[in-house]
């Protein structure tokens, strides 16, 4: 299967800003990458199936990001492009069989941003064997411990990377995006 980047310079398309980068500092990068997945396999007869092409997008997405960095860029995922997909749909024109997955906006940083906390490796990362429930909830816990503090050092109302976690996946986000996909030609088979 093949996948596509889609390229929207910026500020050409100012109109475009609320359904392709939803926040102000999304908007102000100059290159903006859009990631799409065509339905057709390579050689054009075979459909791919949605998983196969969310992976090929997303690889090629991450080597992009490898790319830009290597040469000193800044680089962010937008996940935010998919809150509205037919407005993102109608600015990209893209052609039946192609799917938005996620943006991805380049630039250099006005700033050298502060490195957020992450998992400690031993709760991501297994050496011949998945550890025990006990090992890895308790590098969550000292996870949360760190988070706690980073939380509160940057004004954001959580109390743990668990917490925020739970009541993420305890709401739904974007229910009409399915509809979207298979109206598009995205298969889940």
């Amino acid at each position: 299967s093949a996948s596509q980047m889609g390229t929207q310079m910026r500020p050409e398309m100012p109109e475009a800003a609320p359904a392709l980068a939803p926040s102000p500092w999304e908007a102000a990068a100059p290159v903006g990458l859009y990631n799409v997945k065509n339905k057709e396999g390579a050689d054009g007869a075979r459909p791919a199936t949605c998983p196969s092409a969310v992976i090929d997008a997303t690889l090629f997405a991450q080597n992009m990001v490898i790319a830009f960095e290597s040469m000193g860029y800044g680089t962010c995922y937008i996940g935010g492009l998919r809150e509205d997909l037919p407005a993102v749909h109608k600015v990209l024109q893209t052609p039946e069989g192609v799917w938005p997955l996620f943006g991805l906006c380049v630039g250099r940083p006005a700033q050298e941003p502060r490195t957020r906390p992450r998992l400690e490796t031993d709760a991501v990362i297994f050496d011949d064997r998945y550890p025990a429930d006990e090992e890895i909830l308790a590098s969550i816990d000292g996870y949360d411990r760190v988070m706690h503090d980073w939380y509160r050092d940057n004004g954001i109302d959580t109390p743990d990377w668990s917490a925020r976690i739970r009541r993420h996946f305890e709401e739904k986000h974007r229910t009409r995006n399915a509809a979207w996909y298979l109206a598009a030609g995205a298969s889940f088979d």
